[in-house]
């Protein structure tokens, strides 16, 4: 059983402030390519936040960011209908879409997408966003440091917006700033090896593990940071 030591995001953000844009792309690129494979598999995680992102290190000082937590995961049909017993009452404030709070009952990528983009918000502003149900499309990008390119703006702005207009994918976004490697590079291996694993894990999911160790069937292992970017 492989081990993840660490800090959370979360953790790390609140000890050293926002993040920079340069570093956020470091820590957070990752994890949008990995669970782009993920979603092509029909897997939604449905808590994706700092607190469940681990900053691990490897031997050689680099950071691993590893997404953690399938508590509430889903794997689903193409329909949308979950393969797995229905449970999507949990919600994680500030993070979680407005649709997530009264139950989603047909699965697909755009609840991740969402808390990808508050994600991204945190990072860059060291603030938790507000409540999905008090905020209108276009207000977290509108809030975020003068100095982030309007790339960025634009990816937190179509992330965060209501579902009937937020984007279906990961792939849709990935333009003017990529992050999806489309099955190249060391992201698309380490998610692919993951993704048989992730949905058996999905299908047989167990309780919370603690804070800063997870068994690593029900985590998602990215791909290797320079920890000097961090």
């Amino acid at each position: 059983m492989e081990y993840i030591e660490g800090e959370s995001l979360a953790a790390y953000v609140s000890k050293h402030g926002a993040l920079s844009e340069e570093q956020t792309r470091a820590l957070m690129w990752p994890i949008l390519d990995a669970m782009s494979h993920l979603h092509r598999q029909r897997i939604c995680h449905l808590d994706i936040k700092p607190g469940n992102i681990m900053l691990g290190r490897e031997e050689n000082g680099d950071i691993r960011p590893v997404l953690i937590d399938f508590g509430l995961s889903k794997h689903y049909d193409n329909t949308g209908r979950p393969t797995t017993t229905v449970n999507t009452l949990g919600v994680s404030e500030g993070y979680s879409p407005r649709e997530q709070y009264s139950g989603i009952s047909s699965f697909s990528p755009q609840s991740d997408i969402y808390a990808l983009g508050a994600t991204l918000y945190y990072c860059l502003t060291g603030q938790t966003p507000r409540s999905s149900l008090l905020v209108r499309d276009g207000e977290l990008a509108a809030e975020l440091p003068a100095d982030v390119s309007p790339e960025m703006r634009d990816l937190v702005e179509k992330m965060t917006r209501d579902v009937h207009t937020r984007p279906a994918s990961l792939e849709e976004l990935n333009g003017s700033v990529p992050f999806v490697e489309h099955g190249e590079g060391d992201n698309a291996a380490s998610a692919e090896s993951l993704e048989t694993r992730l949905i058996s894990a999905v299908n047989r999911k167990g309780g919370r593990k603690g804070k800063s160790k997870q068994n690593s069937s029900r985590c998602l292992a990215l791909k290797k940071v320079d920890s000097q970017k961090v």
